[in-house]
């Protein structure tokens, strides 16, 4: 049996052997992101199953803790509105990019969230206060923290895309100087959709968020068999080891 199946083996004893004490909840909808976020969620090619690292994480869990789970598709904003309305009960969320947060639980980090500045043209990479006069494809409707005062001030112009395999195909087509991208995401988009493409990344990290869980208020009772679970999860290696399987596996299509 190898060290990482046993280590999953172990995470899992951990997590059923302390039964939670309130009465037992049949099922769970989380919401998982449309347009789909390779490795982080994204439907299989073949059989449309929910896939990506949070997904199989969550699966374990739920598992362990025998809820079933349901997940719904659904547009960043809109998934966030019907966490905070009760229509789902879960989503990835940073409790920095919330509109409401006092309207959500956060969980422990997943996974350490950090943002670059991407580029076919090296020699146009400068420390972040000295870029002007560029354009930069993100994402409609995101608010960019570390980006907030290039942007306000005009150094910086924003061209909208729907998705991150967008920002990076405007990227690839010319049509902006520079793309902002999750470092995961991009990694999956190099190999799995650009492969051809010379891609130069800031050697600098422009913005960085423990990505985590965000859960309606009634689900408070759960929360501490969650975090439990998650820090088991990164102590153990399977989050990374989940991580890597899903950059370097099959692609899902776009």
């Amino acid at each position: 049996m190898s060290r990482v199946v046993k280590r999953v083996l172990l995470l899992l004893a951990i997590v059923g052997s302390n039964a939670w004490a309130a009465e037992p909840v049949q099922s769970i909808k989380v919401g998982i992101y449309y347009p789909q976020v390779p490795p982080y969620m994204y439907k299989s090619d073949a059989t449309s199953q929910v896939r990506g690292v949070i997904p199989e994480l969550l699966n374990q869990f739920f598992s362990a803790n025998h809820i079933r789970v349901n997940y719904v598709e659904d547009n960043r904003q809109r998934a966030e509105l019907k966490l905070y309305d009760g229509e789902i009960d879960m989503m990835v969320l940073a409790e920095k990019w919330s509109k409401q947060p006092d309207k959500a639980l956060y969980s422990s980090t997943v996974i350490t969230h950090r943002d670059y500045i991407y580029t076919l043209q090296p020699q146009k990479l400068q420390a972040l206060h000295a870029l002007k006069n560029s354009t930069i494809c993100l994402r409609r409707h995101y608010v960019y923290n570390g980006l907030q005062e290039a942007l306000s001030s005009g150094r910086l112009l924003r061209l909208d895309s729907d998705s991150e395999f967008d920002q990076m195909n405007m990227l690839v087509n010319g049509r902006c100087d520079f793309a902002y991208l999750n470092e995961h995401v991009a990694q999956w988009l190099k190999l799995h959709q650009f492969a051809d493409a010379e891609l130069y990344r800031s050697d600098y990290i422009v913005d960085e968020t423990g990505l985590t869980l965000a859960l309606s208020l009634e689900w408070q009772p759960l929360l501490p068999k969650l975090n439990t679970f998650l820090q088991q999860a990164a102590e153990s290696g399977l989050t990374d080891n989940l991580l890597q399987q899903h950059i370097n596996g099959s692609a899902a299509s776009q």
